[in-house]
């Protein structure tokens, strides 16, 4: 369990919300098929399912006047051979790049709040959330039509410097990480290190 202090104010401030938020995600998992998934509400919880990865369930969680991102990862923490991704070791990557990117001027680490790993008869089960971020990808940056050759030249300087900072770090690429155009940061998220995945 890894969690920011400010998170743990927030919860005591909303007591029960992830628990809640958890038991209605886990809801929609074992009787929506992924294809059908939408929204469910429960009083002031709202819950998006927002994309249909192969390995993550990933969830916009809107409670009251606050948004998360909410990934929940099982099928990545119980691979065979492989080292387990997501929940708490998604977090600590996280923390760990934040630390270490915290002068640089071109990247900056998605506003993580929690990571969660549980382990139940051999059967793991991650969480990972973060504040919701309406920023786009930098893959939807580079395809703007009005962006001038000055613009991408620099986005370019910056992924150069992404790609050699975060070499031993899996997934990588344009589409997964956004820009934040008030700062000109990229920012970095789903982090892993995990070599085999």
């Amino acid at each position: 369990f890894g969690y920011k202090p400010e998170f743990k104010d927030w919860l005591k401030k909303h007591p029960q919300a992830m628990s809640r938020v958890a038991g209605l995600i886990e809801d929609m998992i074992a009787h929506v098929p992924r294809d059908l998934r939408g929204e469910l509400s429960e009083g002031d919880i709202k819950i998006v399912y927002i994309n249909k990865p192969e390995y993550s369930d990933c969830f916009k969680v809107i409670i009251g006047k606050d948004k998360f991102f909410v990934k929940r990862d099982q099928k990545r923490m119980n691979l065979v051979g492989i080292d387990p991704v997501g929940g708490l070791g998604e977090y600590s990557y996280s923390a760990l790049a934040k630390h270490q990117l915290k002068d640089d001027p071109d990247i900056e680490v998605i506003d993580f709040q929690l990571g969660y790993t549980k382990n139940e008869y051999g059967n793991r089960l991650g969480y990972f959330v973060s504040k919701w971020e309406d920023m786009e990808t930098v893959n939807d940056y580079l395809k703007r039509p009005n962006l001038t050759l000055e613009e991408k030249m620099g986005m370019e300087e910056k992924l150069k410097k992404v790609t050699r900072l975060f070499r031993a770090f899996h997934d990588v690429k344009p589409e997964n990480m956004f820009y934040n155009t008030k700062n000109k940061k990229i920012v970095m998220f789903d982090l892993n290190e995990n070599p085999n995945f």
